[in-house]
């Protein structure tokens, strides 16, 4: 019965509409957070920190493109502008002249409504003065900031314990070293997005500072960089930690990568080169020095050096065996915790030192790329022994080469990169977007990715990041029938010619979504989405043998935001999914209703959602998008039956200074514990306080 009277009150949201008023921008970020929901639901738990995208918005917004001195280049950061609109801007620029202001950008058809509002908040017209480096633009345009956070689980899980179940005592390697606090600190320096220096501490969950056995300095994890553009014959100095993007993300990626969204039109990756490494994933990072260097108007060429430690679980050598053994490894640990005496076993065990660089022509229709790079370790990796691991990488050094383009004509905008490893396997991609009318506009992407290719900075567009194992090809249309109604589809077919660790049979399937975007007047957004995935996948009768089947998803959203009154804006969404393999037909579905209060003077603001949610099993679980506070990122699996219910609090203490608290909890139904093991709660809910701090000056 709730569910029929929360749906009739979602039907109905229409008789609350009221009095428009000017919005903040994470109200017209709405669609954004949709892509991100879109990329959580396609790789699941594999993306795990998008902190950096957050932050690469939060900077835009500080500091807009100029759109009368923008390249390509710059337009590229914006996330939501694809390579015509792209165009478009640029031509329209040389055809009319410098833009005069914002309301120009409305006669370039490419661009809606919609589009431009959000558009809006990350370009300027002014232009971005360069005035020469000087102890006076230090003092003037620098700016400080120093950044804390804090949270917790509150519910004790067994981890923290003294006792177990029975009252006796367990020995200190089994339990947790330290509480259930997180912490994290910051400071940086910035002038513009000339100058960036920063340093950045971290304590995750159960590890314990200052007094740890196993680590004397503190915080579990410590950053640092220092990254200047505009010195002349060198136009960028990164020298620290620092991110590279080349290319289409085939051979050298070790940034964040986009995948299926249903932004259809931006399936083609935009490389920032260098930047400064800002985010808490300890795994995919470089340390080093870095710069690229400006050879001539047209060609620019990136080098950079990396070495560093990682995490690995690292196989003993066997005494009984032929000497002349080295210690090798089956893979990394990608989750960097170090709570237990065990997991500081995988600390920092393989030395990795690596040098890439990046020769890259560019005209203003025309890029084309050479990419280099050699990795080494310390120790050899060896694989399982394990049929699906017949083609995976073996030893302790590669080298990758790689060579890409973009190329606009007329209204088709073209982009490639083929990629060659050690092994002599291969990857290859090969896309193009284009403006069959001015309101029709098609997406089309080959790739081909070997089993034996091997990029372990890669990050490509496909089922996985790894470019690896894989041929699909996808089309994605854009129909834009009005400026206030838009149609969006993709289909994707993809295949993998070998097995996989969850599939133990060559795989295969489709993918295919179609969503119908409507926008009334500037603040009340719709948009209903159907999706449908078809794989193969494997499962086990009787050990050893096992079984192929296919697995069908569908997933159903509606979703709709709006004005109530005042200052108070609000989301509702009704979600379905529905799973079909061997066990069954199962099904979930998620109904939330999110309110923002959000007044101009007022230096409080707040968030809430709640949600109900009901699934059959995890297999139906459902992401969902959660508002966080700064510097973490927040994309829930919403599953078993339970209620979700967050509420984020935003206070501006003074000038300068802002704070955010969060609190959040699950309460799952017919439940006396939750979780497994260490993270094991006794009882049936789970809460979690967040606070963070910031004062800039």
């Amino acid at each position: 019965m709730r569910f029929y009277w929360f749906l009739f009150a979602f039907l109905s949201i229409g008789k609350l509409f009221a009095q428009e008023k000017d919005s903040l921008n994470e109200f017209l970020d709405r669609s954004f957070e949709q892509t991100l929901e879109d990329i959580a639901e396609s790789m699941g738990e594999q993306e795990l920190d998008l902190v950096e995208i957050q932050e690469d918005l939060n900077y835009l917004r500080e500091n807009p493109v100029s759109l009368n001195k923008a390249s390509a280049e710059d337009l590229q950061k914006i996330p939501f502008l694809s390579p015509l609109q792209i165009h478009a801007i640029l031509h329209h620029r040389r055809k009319f002249g410098n833009f005069i202001n914002l309301y120009e950008l409305q006669n370039i058809e490419a661009l809606d409504m919609p589009l431009l509002q959000k558009l809006k908040l990350y370009v300027q017209v002014a232009p971005v003065l360069r005035t020469p480096w000087s102890y006076k633009l230090l003092k003037e345009k620098g700016r400080h900031e120093l950044t804390a956070r804090y949270g917790r689980i509150l519910e004790t899980q067994e981890g923290y314990r003294k006792l177990d179940k029975q009252g006796n005592e367990k020995p200190i390697e089994k339990k947790y070293l330290g509480n259930p606090d997180k912490f994290f600190l910051r400071y940086r320096f910035s002038v513009q997005n000339r100058l960036s220096v920063g340093v950045t501490a971290s304590e995750d969950q159960g590890e314990k500072m200052f007094q740890n056995p196993y680590w004397k300095y503190g915080f579990d994890f410590y950053s640092a960089h220092f990254f200047m553009r505009d010195l002349g014959f060198v136009k960028t100095l990164a020298v620290g930690d620092f991110h590279a993007e080349f290319g289409q993300g085939l051979t050298f990626w070790s940034g964040l990568g986009f995948g299926k969204t249903a932004q259809v039109l931006q399936v083609e990756k935009n490389a920032s080169i260098l930047k400064p490494y800002r985010s808490l994933n300890e795994y995919q990072y470089l340390r080093g020095l870095a710069m690229t260097l400006s050879l001539h108007k047209n060609l620019e060429l990136t080098v950079l050096g990396s070495y560093r430690h990682k995490d690995a679980v690292v196989n003993p050598i066997d005494s009984t065996a032929e000497s002349g053994l080295e210690e090798n490894f089956s893979n990394f640990s990608l989750s960097n915790y170090h709570n237990t005496a065990n997991s500081f076993k995988k600390r920092n065990q393989i030395q990795e030192a690596l040098t890439a660089m990046y020769l890259q022509y560019k005209r203003s229709l025309f890029q084309m790329g050479f990419t280099g790079s050699y990795i080494h370790w310390n120790k050899t990796q060896k694989p399982d022994d394990a049929p699906y691991n017949l083609y995976k990488f073996s030893g302790n050094q590669n080298y990758n080469l790689g060579l890409d383009y973009r190329l606009t004509w007329s209204s088709v905008y073209l982009f490639g990169e083929l990629a060659m490893s050690e092994s002599l396997g291969y990857a290859i991609l090969q896309g193009l977007v284009a403006s069959l009318h001015k309101k029709v506009s098609l997406s089309l992407l080959y790739r081909d990715y070997a089993p034996n290719y091997h990029a372990f900075y890669a990050r490509a567009f496909g089922e996985s990041y790894d470019a690896n194992n894989e041929k699909g090809i996808y089309l994605g249309v854009q129909v834009d029938f009005t400026s206030r109604l838009q149609w969006q589809n993709y289909l994707d077919f993809f295949r993998q010619p070998w097995l996989t660790y969850s599939v133990q049979t060559p795989g295969e399937g489709m993918d295919f979504l179609s969503q119908l975007n409507y926008n009334y007047r500037k603040y009340y957004q719709f948009y209903i989405k159907y999706r449908y995935k078809r794989k193969i996948y494997t499962y086990t009768e009787t050990a050893p043998t096992f079984a192929v089947a296919w697995q069908n998803q569908h997933n159903f959203r509606l979703n709709v935001t709006y004005p109530l009154f005042g200052y108070f804006r609000a989301q509702s969404r009704a979600e379905t999914r529905a799973v079909q393999d061997h066990k069954g037909t199962r099904f979930g579905y998620v109904l939330l209703q999110d309110i923002d209060f959000s007044p101009k003077s007022f230096p409080v603001q707040a968030k809430f959602r709640y949600a109900i949610i009901q699934t059959d099993d995890y297999d139906t679980r459902i992401y969902a998008y959660e508002s966080d506070v700064p510097a973490t990122f927040s994309i829930v699996p919403y599953y078993e039956t339970s209620h979700r219910l967050y509420l984020m609090l935003k206070c501006k203490v003074y000038k300068g200074l802002e704070t955010w608290v969060r609190l959040s909890t699950s309460i799952y139904n017919n439940k006396e514990t939750l979780g497994s093991g260490y993270e094991e709660i006794r009882g049936n809910t789970k809460s979690e306080i967040k606070a963070y701090l910031r004062y800039g000056f």
